[in-house]
């Protein structure tokens, strides 16, 4: 398995400086990234009688980039905070 050293290899390679502004750069892209995929599926919604095949796909990408974001970036940030 290793030794009691090699536990601590999800330390952050960058400055916590960086660390910093990449944890405020995913709240902000997170927060972007729920209301535009939000309003974009509440649009689809509202008009679903006249997608068009083209728009079911957007609105399948947008259901999968919600989730993603969602699932991920409670994860992400508290990590680039803990500089880990």
């Amino acid at each position: 398995m290793g030794n009691a050293s090699e536990i601590f290899l999800f330390v952050s390679r960058i400055s916590k400086d960086n660390d910093f502004i990449m944890g405020t750069l995913y709240i902000i892209f997170g927060v972007l990234s729920i209301l535009g995929n939000g309003i974009l599926l509440f649009v689809a919604y509202r008009k679903k009688s006249s997608l068009k095949p083209a728009e079911f796909f957007v609105v399948n990408l947008a259901i999968s980039d919600l989730s993603m974001t969602i699932t991920l970036f409670p994860l992400a940030i508290p990590s680039a905070y803990a500089h880990m």
